[in-house]
């Protein structure tokens, strides 16, 4: 057992060791490894650290930053945290959010990576 300061007087502040990648949870009364997203250097917490803006972890118990990742150009994150590229009709410079192409224009193929991919449609007859 350990506390979260030094020179705790109450046996209420105590709580079990965790590994570096784990956080302490009081609800389940365990170490939990640290959800996709976020990672846990230290040992002995009981959070987990956020990736730094535009990365993020895709794995369960992440214990460096080192383990944050960012998608490409032409990608974007997905809730379960692995990269997808942006649909038709969309873009991404930075690989952190697809943009919708303004209006009247759309993108010829998936995964485009800038504004200047959007252009004026054309429909052929068939």
């Amino acid at each position: 057992m350990t506390t979260a300061t030094v020179g705790s007087e109450n046996a209420s502040q105590c709580y079990m060791e965790c590994q570096a990648g784990e956080f302490y949870d009081s609800t389940a009364d365990a170490c939990t490894k640290c959800p996709m997203g976020l990672y846990q250097d230290e040992p002995n917490k009981i959070y987990c650290k956020s990736c730094p803006a535009g990365t993020f972890t895709s794995q369960l118990g992440a214990t460096s930053a080192d383990d944050c990742k960012s998608c490409a150009p032409g990608e974007t994150v997905t809730i379960s945290y692995t990269c997808e590229q942006c649909e038709v009709g969309k873009y991404s410079t930075d690989g952190t959010a697809c943009i919708k192409c303004p209006s009247g224009t759309t993108t010829v193929d998936v995964g485009s990576t800038e504004l200047a991919n959007c252009s004026v449609g054309e429909y052929i007859q068939q």
